[in-house]
């Protein structure tokens, strides 16, 4: 019998939780990378309504235009939901680790697809914005309901590297999504 994407993941994590004896924090932490193709450039940045530590990143191309640019998933997942009116896509990690992304005017995935690190899921848009760019969150499952809702943001990490975001220090990253 076949099992869809989801039920699988489900599955491979039900299965870590048990070997680990029931712990979640037993399963590394996926290699998050940025979520642009490899060898790319883009400004890190959070809005100046924010605060100073902010967890939500809101991301520019540096070397090109950001409207249209493809999106790619910062680690491999199976798609958990999908936000048509923010232009969003939620990916479900496994071990209580999701990504969201917001603002695409295309997206390329549907409920249930299982993705690639570095798999195209959609194009930076302004879908409920007024200025193209990728809102990108990281989230932590707090409290076990394993479906990383708003409220259990984590600090952005891209190559191992946890980042602080601060609206008045922006800085760039280049992509190893590769």
């Amino acid at each position: 019998m076949r099992m869809r994407p989801a039920t699988a993941l489900a599955a491979a994590t039900a299965l870590v939780l048990t070997m680990s004896g029931g712990t979640a924090s037993a399963a590394p932490r996926p290699n998050f990378q940025l979520p642009f193709a490899c060898g790319q450039t883009w400004a890190m940045t959070t809005y100046v309504g924010h605060a100073p530590d902010d967890k939500k990143v809101d991301m520019f191309h540096v070397d090109g235009p950001t409207e249209g640019a493809h999106v790619v998933a910062a680690a491999p997942g199976v798609v958990n939901e999908i936000h048509p009116n923010s232009g969003g896509v939620e990916i479900n990690h496994g071990d209580g680790w999701f990504t969201l992304y917001l603002h695409m005017s295309i997206r390329t995935v549907n409920v249930g697809d299982r993705v690639l690190r570095g798999q195209r899921i959609g194009t930076v848009g302004k879908v409920n914005t007024s200025v193209a760019h990728l809102h990108y969150e990281l989230l932590r499952d707090a409290n076990g309901n394993n479906n990383g809702e708003n409220g259990e943001w984590v600090k952005p990490i891209f190559n191992n590297v946890e980042y602080t975001m601060d609206p008045n220090r922006p800085f760039n990253l280049r992509s190893n999504n590769c």
